[in-house]
């Protein structure tokens, strides 16, 4: 017998947000960026955002999960940190290559889609 795991798609929101401040604010704002885009697009835009800051950011420079979600930032084009001179001399390289280049760095892995946490879970999910 097989048992579906349903998650919430603001936990999973929350739970790779780089700050969590403000939680009922923002899952009210979460909401209502539903109406503007899909749940994978915001976690896809929040997995850019969070490695545009750097394995240790500045707290003060990461913005509240709520303002972050009422301006639409999931739409922002991130420029990955200065990760290491081998990312830094290659040529070209997608967003999922870049990522899966800094999570290596950092010690983990990540999927073929971009997602760490698979690779946790193991083969099974």
């Amino acid at each position: 017998m097989t048992v579906a795991v349903v998650i919430d798609p603001f936990d999973e929101f929350w739970s790779e947000y780089p700050i969590r401040k403000g939680k009922k604010p923002a899952r009210l704002a979460y909401e209502k960026a539903l109406k503007r885009a899909t749940a994978d697009q915001i976690l896809a835009g929040v997995r850019a955002y969070k490695v545009s800051l750097g394995p240790n950011p500045d707290p003060s420079k990461v913005k509240w999960p709520q303002g972050w979600l009422n301006d639409d930032r999931w739409t922002d084009e991130h420029t990955a940190p200065a990760i290491s001179a081998a990312v830094a001399n290659s040529k070209q390289m997608t967003t999922l290559q870049l990522m899966q280049r800094y999570a290596a760095e950092e010690g983990g892995q990540l999927d073929e889609e971009g997602d760490h946490r698979a690779l946790a879970r193991g083969a099974g999910g």
